[in-house]
Parts: C-alpha cells; sequence; structure tokens
C-alpha cells in the first residue's frame, strides 16, 4: 500500500507542466536579457492555466479521474494546450524573444499535435512525454540539468506502472516519443524556429 501511496505522489508531483515550466524558466534565465516576463509568460501558459483548466474539467465531469486515465478525454485538454503554446509563440515572435525560447513553443505545438493522433489509437505515457521532451531540449542547451531529471524519470516510470496507469511499451514509447522528436526537431530548427 506504501508504494502505491508513493507511486501516486510522484505522478501528481510529475506531471507534465512541471517539466514543461521548468524548461521554458531555465530557457529564459538562459537565453533571454530580460527575464520577468518570459518567466511570467510560462508560469501561465504552462502550469496555472492549464492547471486551472484540468481542475475545471475535474470538477464538471469532463475528466472522471485526476489522471485523465480514459484517452478520449485527453484530447480537448491537449488542444487546449496547442492553443496556450502557440500563444506563447506569438508572444515571443513579438516581443522578439531569443530564438532557444521561440523554439521550444513551436516544438511543443508539433509534439502535441502528433500526441493527438497517438492518443487516438492507444494510451502512450504523455507523464514521460513530458519528462522526456525538456530532458531532451536540456541536453541540446548541455545543461547539467537534463542529467538531475533521469532519476526523476525513472521513478516516474515506475510509478505509472506501479499504478498500472500503463504498459512497459506505452512508457518506452513515451520517453522515445519525447526525447528524440524534440532533439530532432532542435537539431533541424537549430534554434531558429520559423
Amino acid at each position: 500500500m506504501i508504494k502505491n501511496k508513493i507511486a501516486q505522489y510522484a505522478s501528481y508531483l510529475f506531471v507534465p507542466p512541471t517539466f514543461t515550466l521548468l524548461l521554458f524558466v531555465w530557457t529564459a534565465l538562459n537565453y533571454e536579457k530580460e527575464k520577468s516576463i518570459p518567466i511570467v509568460l510560462s508560469l501561465l501558459l504552462t502550469l496555472i492555466i492549464p492547471i486551472a483548466i484540468f481542475i475545471l474539467f475535474k470538477k464538471f465531469g469532463k475528466v472522471q479521474d485526476y489522471d485523465a486515465s480514459i484517452k478520449e478525454e485527453r484530447t480537448t485538454l491537449y488542444n487546449i494546450g496547442i492553443i496556450l503554446c502557440l500563444v506563447g509563440f506569438v508572444f515571443s515572435k513579438l516581443m522578439l524573444y531569443s530564438t532557444q525560447f521561440t523554439s521550444i513553443w513551436v516544438i511543443y505545438v508539433i509534439n502535441t499535435t502528433l500526441l493527438i493522433q497517438i492518443n487516438k489509437q492507444w494510451k502512450i505515457s504523455a507523464h514521460m512525454i513530458g519528462i522526456s521532451a525538456p530532458m531532451a531540449a536540456l541536453f541540446y542547451f548541455n545543461s547539467i540539468f537534463a542529467y538531475y531529471l533521469i532519476p526523476i524519470a525513472i521513478i516516474l516510470a515506475w510509478a505509472r506502472l506501479r499504478l498500472k496507469m500503463h504498459t512497459v511499451a506505452q512508457i518506452v514509447a513515451g520517453f522515445l516519443f519525447g526525447f528524440l522528436l524534440t532533439l530532432l526537431q532542435l537539431i533541424i530548427f537549430g534554434s531558429n524556429p520559423l
């Protein structure tokens, strides 16, 4: 029972917005001259608004549980995430933020769009995508913080398996999807999104 509680806490603590915010804040701190507005933008668009929307969806019965365990319930949430990332991208372009910061918004739009297509057929692990995409970006940007995410990814994979939210294949596929797709896009964009 204690292992299930630990797994549940890990799943709630390490939700995808946690690491999305971490990546955007890290990128703002390292590439923006004026850091406060990009950090506030990141906080609003990647954590506060998505979590508030999720809580409202749960309250009004649009999602059955806090894991959004029914894959069909996730599509609307993913579409909202795409809209929020597009807002972040447009704002970043208008404010002439760094290409690194701007590229991350584009990558999240592309990743989430592809995730929706996969989610129609199969419940790939969004938690693992949520940690592996920032990990790939931090590796690409040569940040030591990428290495700190490795043990967290292992704990998160264990938690999702322990709670029977995903199969091993869904966990591995989620990790590889987030990591490889993000890394590929960073290589293609070369820190120059559009």
